[in-house]
């Protein structure tokens, strides 16, 4: 699944739901935002893309950048 977002930092991101890989070995449930064509943050862990808001996309932008 994914979704879009206009945010007023970032302007308009996607985040949709993705598996991570850690190490090479380990793979975690997380989601992966794309801002514009060629930049992507991984964020791992839990969220809901239904109950994201883009406020909080751009904290977890921020945070894991």
């Amino acid at each position: 699944m994914t979704k879009n977002f206009d945010t007023e930092t970032y302007g308009n991101v996607s985040v949709r739901n993705a598996m991570i890989d850690t190490d090479g070995t380990n793979l975690v449930e997380g989601i992966e935002i794309s801002i514009g064509v060629s930049e992507m943050v991984e964020v791992a862990g839990y969220h809901d893309l239904d109950e994201l808001t883009a406020d909080e996309v751009e904290n977890l932008i921020a945070e894991n950048e």
